[in-house]
């Protein structure tokens, strides 16, 4: 119980330094700890030179496996989406070298009411299925903007989710995603965080448009630390809890795995990074600056189930 009432205490204060990129001799974030996810396994810092150079990381023709990210999203094959714009650059409103998503407005051109034209990557070859980075249970952390909000959306326009998300496909059929933070930039700007799980379960952990934990002055146009902390026992129960700025935002969800498809405990997430826009051609272009991408996982690496639930009415996880 003291352990619980710690970690609460700890997730309740703001980071101060949420632009800065975890190395792995950092501790870890107090999400990740609760859980005993003191690895960081991965460490996605886009402002390294590797990053410089496209080809050096990004397989845009879903053709190369040896490369850490593949262009597309899951269901879709690798030459689906509108474009391959990803590219190394410098944030022109901090100076900050970055990952830069621009999705065009010409992206959008003849495009029909329901419609949905998609921009990303994944670890994930959507070509061949080869997938080079996933996981059981973890966190996850990423700081990430959108560059400017509009007035789009009347008529049923969506300019987003610009966000980080994670995939499970279980061998019955069953899926779940995990969107650690969606950013849109019609209506003036809002963001949510969730999980769902495409038989049943999941749900909404919070919205900015609605009462929340938010930093005092958040807008989806500054940088801000967006993390989700996803724990499992492996056989009855998967909790996802969202997170920005180190505080956690709204109820942990239950993603009721075990009622739909029992083998997504057994299979592994793998990490997304996309924007898209739906029924409409953009006013402008949209833009997506994104510092690092980072998780945290058990020692052992996987399957890093947990035997103890831990739950102090608002915080739920395995461990």
């Amino acid at each position: 119980m003291k352990k619980t009432l710690l970690i609460a205490a700890m997730l309740l204060a703001p980071s101060l330094a949420y632009g800065a990129n975890p190395t792995a001799g950092s501790p870890a974030p107090a999400g990740a700890l609760a859980a005993g996810f003191t690895t960081l396994a991965a460490n996605y810092d886009f402002s390294q030179a590797l990053y410089a150079t496209q080809s050096n990381w990004l397989d845009c023709n879903g053709t190369n496996d040896s490369l850490p990210w593949h262009s597309g999203v899951p269901g879709l094959g690798p030459n689906s989406q509108v474009a391959c714009n990803i590219l190394q650059g410098t944030d022109p409103s901090t100076g900050d070298t970055v990952m830069h998503l621009q999705y065009l407005a010409t992206y959008g051109s003849g495009i029909g009411s329901g419609q949905i034209r998609w921009m990303g990557m994944q670890t994930k070859n959507q070509n061949d299925g080869y997938v080079n980075l996933s996981y059981n249970n973890f966190y996850i952390e990423s700081v990430y903007r959108i560059k400017a909000t509009n007035s789009d959306g009347a008529t049923g326009q969506l300019d987003g989710p610009n966000v980080l998300w994670l995939w499970n496909d279980g061998s019955r059929g069953g899926s779940f995603e995990i969107n650690v933070a969606e950013l849109y930039a019609d209506r003036g700007g809002y963001a949510n965080a969730g999980a769902n799980n495409h038989e049943g379960g999941g749900g909404i952990s919070y919205q900015s448009y609605e009462p929340n934990n938010l930093p005092q002055g958040y807008s989806e146009t500054a940088y801000h630390k967006y993390g989700a902390l996803v724990t499992s026992d492996g056989s009855t129960h998967t909790y996802m809890c969202s997170f920005v700025d180190d505080i956690q935002q709204g109820d942990c969800l239950d993603l009721n795995i075990a009622d739909t498809d029992p083998t997504m405990f057994t299979t592994k997430a793998w990490l997304i990074l996309s924007m898209e826009n739906h029924s409409v051609r953009p006013s402008a272009n949209y833009d997506l600056y994104v510092k690092y991408i980072n998780v945290w996982t058990c020692p052992a690496i996987a399957p890093c189930n947990g035997w103890t639930l831990f739950n102090n009415g608002s915080l739920i996880y395995w461990h």
